[in-house]
């Protein structure tokens, strides 16, 4: 599937996705996962997608960092008040979080230069996030 949208009602938002060409994407597009927009090698990023809150244990390897990292201390160094923790989405690829939703995606996903097509995520809130 090239493109799609599914309600999370959960997270009083709305993902979409969509299949593009790499060379649609700027480099400037690719650097962060702090906003509610971003792009993962579509090669890469197979299996089902999901949403979900965030979970005691979980880790990841955010961009730019080699090994893992707990989410509760990239939450804690966000800034993230604790309430507010437990509305945020985590998008995972099977069992792997992928993306922690306006804050960061992970290392093992990004678009590099060899990547052909992109996956673009996004999220638009039915209040803010």
């Amino acid at each position: 599937k090239r493109t799609g949208k599914t309600k999370a009602a959960a997270f009083w938002a709305e993902f979409s996705f969509a299949r593009i060409p790499r060379a649609s994407v700027s480099s400037d597009d690719l650097r962060s996962g702090q906003n509610l927009r971003v792009y993962f090698d579509a090669a890469k990023l197979r299996g089902q997608l999901t949403v979900r809150s965030v979970r005691e244990g979980d880790k990841f390897s955010p961009l730019g960092m080699s090994g893992h990292r707990k989410l509760s201390d990239l939450l804690v160094d966000a800034k993230v008040d604790r309430p507010l923790r437990d509305e945020l989405p985590i998008v995972l690829c099977d069992d792997k979080i992928v993306w922690v939703v306006g804050l960061a995606i992970c290392e093992d996903y990004k678009v590099t230069d060899t990547t052909k097509t992109v996956v673009q995520l996004e999220v638009t809130p039915y209040r803010g996030i």
